[in-house]
């Protein structure tokens, strides 16, 4: 059956720092190069999962825990469903843990590799979806949406000191710390400025927010600047609630039934929107199991709505063209190319 509960996803990335010029000036030995990259992905998300026992005093347990999505040239995405808006906090602080901890044995070993981090949240069934894929016993999930293009958009903003976040999830974790009461000293986040970003919300500005990862420590650069980097959450957080509320396409996120009120309701008229696709979707026929699967084949199963389409085991051919009902039912498409101008006689 189709998945259409309600759902806030939080998504998290760690990236490689120095990766490629590290790479190049071993091109000639990749085996001094490939041994430290196949560890960073082997055993980071273990870190991960292992920062969750070192969380800072009153940060709640959480039970579903952030583990990887997918891999992406030198980095690792990460995902998980908030079962409650403080939540927000733990996660974070057990990835921005993992981010700072991880490095360290590459320092020793002089290696010239750091990390860097982004994290957003995306609602789900309505805004964005869930994407499954199936071959050969094996189910891949995948997600798509203008909440994670906005999440990979913001990526670029991020350094090894500014841990960006979206300016959702941020204002999650500022009301959550105010709730659970957890140290403020490990989530000192920052306002940056605003940028466009391409395809964003009409490329309008957008608010570039950090978390410090050197939690307040002031660096050398900030220091010969004169620059002092003060948190100022009670400033922060009307500014990212007028933001949401008065920017189309954007709105401030929900969690069914969650502790907290201000996150709990769900917004008016999305009930509505979701029996309707549901329903509009129900009736096409596209849901697993409405038809066989071809041998050797492929499903493709998209969960907003939930879509199965059953991709035939052989490519087809040139000049053939699929159609929505053709791909649902397994059928090859029928035959769109032109027909060849008959060849005319030889002449003397």
């Amino acid at each position: 059956m189709p998945d259409w509960e309600w759902k806030l996803r939080l998504f998290a990335s760690a990236d490689l720092v120095g990766s490629t010029a590290y790479k190049q000036s071993k091109a000639d030995t990749p085996q001094h190069w490939a041994p430290t990259f196949k560890e960073f992905f082997r055993s980071f998300p273990a870190a991960v999962e292992t920062a969750y026992g070192q969380l800072p005093i009153k940060c709640p347990a959480c039970q579903d825990k952030l583990v990887p999505w997918k891999f992406s040239g030198d980095e690792i995405l990460f995902h998980t469903t908030l079962e409650d808006s403080t939540h927000s906090v733990s996660h974070i602080a057990a990835f921005k843990h993992a981010v700072a901890k991880f490095p360290e044995e590459w320092a020793q070993k002089q290696l010239p590799l750091k990390l860097k981090a982004t994290a957003w949240v995306a609602g789900f069934p309505i805004n964005n979806t869930e994407l499954e894929m199936q071959a050969s016993g094996v189910t891949t999930l995948d997600f798509i949406g203008p909440g994670i293009d906005l999440g990979f958009r913001i990526a670029r903003f991020s350094d090894t000191r500014r841990f960006i976040l979206s300016a959702d999830l941020a204002l999650l974790i500022l009301d959550s710390i105010d709730r659970t009461e957890c140290s403020g000293n490990h989530f000192q986040i920052h306002f940056q400025g605003k940028e466009s970003l391409k395809g964003v919300i009409g490329n309008a500005p957008y608010p570039i927010l950090w978390l410090d990862m050197h939690d307040g420590t002031d660096d050398q650069e900030d220091l010969l600047l004169g620059v002092k980097r003060t948190p100022q959450p009670d400033v922060l957080k009307p500014y990212l609630r007028n933001f949401l509320d008065n920017t189309p396409t954007l709105m401030r996120p929900f969690i069914d039934g969650d502790s907290d009120s201000k996150y709990s309701q769900i917004p008016p008229g999305h009930d509505a929107m979701r029996r309707e696709m549901e329903a509009e979707e129900s009736g096409r026929g596209y849901y697993a199991g409405t038809n066989g699967e071809p041998e050797g084949g492929q499903d493709i199963i998209l969960k907003r709505p939930r879509i199965v389409a059953k991709m035939a085991a052989k490519p087809i051919a040139p000049h053939r063209r699929a159609t929505p009902a053709s791909v649902a039912k397994g059928m090859r498409p029928k035959m769109t190319s032109k027909k060849r101008p008959k060849r005319r006689p030889d002449t003397q």
